[in-house]
């Protein structure tokens, strides 16, 4: 990763004076993403994230709940440097679970929430992970900047997927 930045003067190359934290509820070996260690200042997964004791958010995969990470992410971040940390979200994977029952949209009232559970049960969890997110984001010091994706366009029928695009979006957050 870190030749290829090099080699196509990406936009990353400006960033590698900064503290660089890749992070994943799931494990880093699968796809291979431990190969992002060459970039990355800390790479943090499955087996970094287990000594918070957060919750198994099931789902497609195996991993910690997204929102939860949220919450101790600082810990990963360096104090003394500007930080960016690029967060791989996993939760939404399809087939989901729903995160919490707290607060459920009644999605029954509501085109095209009501189409399938999956897409009731990804909007619920996505709003419990955009929460999360909001409040950390409060958190973020001068210069520091966050990147966070999903992995996938979500996986439905092809009826269904009229209400998804068909690409990744990825945003980006800087306190200036």
């Amino acid at each position: 990763l870190n030749q290829f930045i090099k080699e196509n003067s990406c936009y990353f190359e400006k960033y590698q004076s900064v503290n660089k934290t890749f992070i994943h509820g799931h494990t880093l070996n699968f796809f291979n993403r431990i190969r992002y260690d060459d970039f990355f200042d800390n790479l943090v997964g499955f087996k970094k994230l287990k000594n918070f004791n957060f919750d198994i958010c099931e789902g497609s995969y195996l991993s910690y709940c997204d929102h939860q990470i949220l919450r101790k992410l600082r810990n990963y971040l360096d104090k003394n440097k500007n930080n960016m940390v690029i967060f791989l979200t996993i939760n939404n994977h399809i087939p989901t679970k729903l995160i919490s029952e707290t607060d459920l949209l009644k999605c029954k009232n509501y085109h095209p929430l009501n189409i399938l559970d999956q897409i009731c049960y990804s909007f619920h969890n996505q709003v419990i992970f955009n929460n999360a997110l909001s409040k950390f984001l409060k958190q973020l010091k001068k210069n520091e900047l966050v990147i966070f994706y999903s992995d996938t366009p979500p996986l439905f029928p092809s009826r269904e997927r009229i209400h998804f695009e068909d690409f990744i979006n990825v945003y980006t957050f800087e306190k200036k």
